[in-house]
């Protein structure tokens, strides 16, 4: 008999299991029905059908092996597909011609059997195509932009083509995210690297790259943090691929590692040089402060201060006589000449000045 410590821990593992199950990426679901390498010789066509109600949704996507090659396309009921079939004329919907690649997507107006049809019969030579059909939900890969930084979808890449995405970066940036073919045939080689290291390995020379991954249908993009601040590369190589490939992807961007001083970015120094710039400041702050004189006294302060006379004295005009006393006698030096004289005298005995 189960106790009721084991019922609450299955109940919880439970719930885990329903929400990790929802939270699945819509990139990671396949497609309803998924047929790749198809080959339909020219003159002919191929057609899959489906019965479903009214209001329901036909969509789906195909591509060509190669883009010169191309197929005629359309979504009908039956009566109108057995008119088609026989020559005569027919309605039909999502209708493209002569299409390499193709997203197509319909709501049925009525319940019955549903015809999607893929036609070589005005081609004169044999088409090769994927094709994806999807009833009542669009597995198509899509990165929603309320999740990831950066979106990219239906990037068609041929045999030996690349695709980047190109954005600069401050050191201590973190970059990750996901990728998806649109066909689990198709592998996609995928990297993260520097401005040099994509010129390097744009002219074929030995480069480094991060986050690698390698012929890959689905994949998550290894969170890298970015070392140095400039333009980083999101590359995504079709190498070696015998057809054509179809992918999408989500880039994350995490800016919070990013270091910042009074709201500059100090993304270009690293943290050891950030750590040896602030000991040296420190260093050199020292050795001014020893250096500096000290200060003089200065003369204590006071919170107030005498405001002068609203009239000001005026300078006596007289002349100021001066006075010696020399042990009991008084000499009286002349103003003019500076000599000496006996007090009594009226006139400098040096230079008859009146005193």
């Amino acid at each position: 008999m189960i106790t009721k410590k084991q019922f609450t821990l299955l109940f919880c593992v439970f719930l885990f299991a329903v929400v990790a199950f929802q939270a699945q990426p819509a990139e990671a679901l396949p497609f309803d029905n998924e047929y790749t390498s198809v080959t339909i010789l020219a003159g002919e066509y191929d057609e899959y059908w489906i019965t479903i109600t009214s209001g329901e949704e036909i969509s789906g996507y195909f591509e060509t092996s190669l883009d010169t090659e191309g197929l005629d396309f359309f979504i009908c009921d039956a009566a109108n597909f057995a008119t088609w079939d026989l020559g005569g004329s027919a309605s039909g919907y999502e209708i493209a011609t002569d299409m390499h690649t193709y997203v197509f997507s319909h709501t049925v107006s009525t319940s019955d059997t549903w015809y999607i049809v893929f036609d070589n019969t005005d081609g004169s030579n044999a088409v090769t195509v994927d094709i994806a059909i999807d009833v009542n939900g669009d597995n198509t890969p899509i990165y929603s932009s309320s999740d990831y930084t950066y979106t990219r979808y239906g990037l068609v890449l041929e045999d030996e083509e690349y695709y980047f995405l190109s954005y600069t970066f401050s050191a201590g940036t973190v970059v990750g995210g996901h990728f998806s073919t649109f066909f689990s045939t198709d592998g996609l080689d995928f990297f993260i690297c520097d401005e040099s290291n994509f010129d390097d390995w744009e002219d074929g020379f030995s480069s480094t790259g991060y986050s690698i991954e390698t012929d890959m249908h689905t994949s998550t993009i290894d969170d890298y943090t970015i070392p140095t601040t400039g333009t980083w590369y999101f590359v995504f190589y079709a190498e070696n691929e015998v057809d054509t490939l179809t992918f999408s992807a989500g880039i994350d961007v995490d800016t919070s590692g990013v270091i910042t001083v009074g709201g500059i970015d100090m993304g270009g120094i690293s943290a050891i040089g950030l750590i040896a710039g602030v000991l040296i400041l420190g260093i050199l702050c020292c050795v001014c402060r020893s250096k500096k004189k000290d200060p003089e006294v200065a003369p204590p302060s006071v919170d107030h201060y005498r405001a002068p006379p609203s009239t000001p004295t005026p300078r006596p005009t007289e002349t100021i006589r001066e006075r010696e006393i020399v042990r009991d006698r008084v000499l009286v030096i002349c103003p003019y000449c500076g000599s000496k004289n006996e007090q009594g005298i009226t006139t400098c005995q040096n230079c008859d000045a009146e005193l």
